[in-house]
């Protein structure tokens, strides 16, 4: 039991009912070119993190983390929780980047279109003295938009519950492998309503000297791809190119590597 006062009881998820996928294809993250399952915390459903995260169902996976609908049981509300991989060194980055947005928030006209950051913690995994750790965020569908990093609005807290019951009643397909469970992502349809941005990994202060390599390679400024030092201008780039994808049904560049 947790040393802190829930508001929402514990869910139990039932351990049959499921279909059992071919051990021997892979799935979700086990397809990733860069996969390596020592490097991936194997969350189980209905396990809590942190005393207060329970893990409901699989939202998506990446190279960096798999995402995972849970209850937030002390103040009883949904969440997305992000699982990261082992020694991924944009973490603690990317937890500087939302610790700096959420201080200049109340000053700013633009917080409400932005994925908040609610909490972060380290996990201790079973094959590495190294921690995994999890971000805590408000719940939106990716729409893989980078597109990738827009957000589409999450249901409401209605239909996430109903979302909720049917994991229990009808589980998402599964493999069972000796030192994990790899989940199949279930989806669920976005309401209306703007898009958030998401996933600052790879933002950078502008009051800094840059000239590290960012953006995806299709979205590539000219200056980044010289490695020359960079500034706010090349996010007007990334907009342009990123416009251009909403209207045309093919990319305007062709990165090579």
């Amino acid at each position: 039991m947790s040393s802190l006062q829930w508001t929402s009881a514990r869910r139990t998820f039932p351990n049959t009912g499921f279909k059992l996928l071919d051990s021997s294809v892979p799935i979700e993250e086990e397809t990733l070119p860069t996969y390596i399952p020592e490097k991936y915390y194997p969350v189980q459903q209905g396990e809590v993190f942190h005393e207060r995260y329970q893990v409901l169902v699989k939202l998506g996976f990446g190279t960096t983390s798999t995402i995972w609908l849970s209850r937030d049981l002390l103040e009883s509300r949904y969440v997305a929780l992000k699982v990261y991989v082992t020694g991924n060194k944009q973490n603690n980055h990317e937890v500087e980047i939302y610790e700096h947005l959420n201080s200049i928030q109340a000053n700013h006209p633009g917080p409400r279109l932005i994925r908040k950051l609610f909490d972060h913690f380290s996990i201790e995994g079973p094959h590495d003295t190294c921690p995994f750790s999890g971000k805590v965020q408000n719940v939106n569908l990716d729409q893989d938009l980078q597109l990738r990093n827009l957000l589409l609005p999450a249901p409401n807290i209605e239909k996430l519950s109903r979302f909720e019951e049917l994991e229990v009643q009808t589980p998402s397909p599964r493999k069972l492998l000796k030192d994990r469970t790899i989940y199949a992502s279930v989806g669920y349809l976005p309401t209306k309503g703007l898009p958030l941005s998401s996933d600052f990994g790879e933002a950078r202060f502008g009051d800094r000297e840059n000239s590290e390599d960012i953006m995806p390679t299709v979205y590539r400024a000219p200056e980044v791809v010289l490695k020359a030092n960079w500034d706010h201008d090349v996010d007007i780039w990334g907009v342009a190119m990123l416009a251009w994808d909403l209207v045309s049904s093919h990319i305007l560049f062709h990165g090579h590597q």
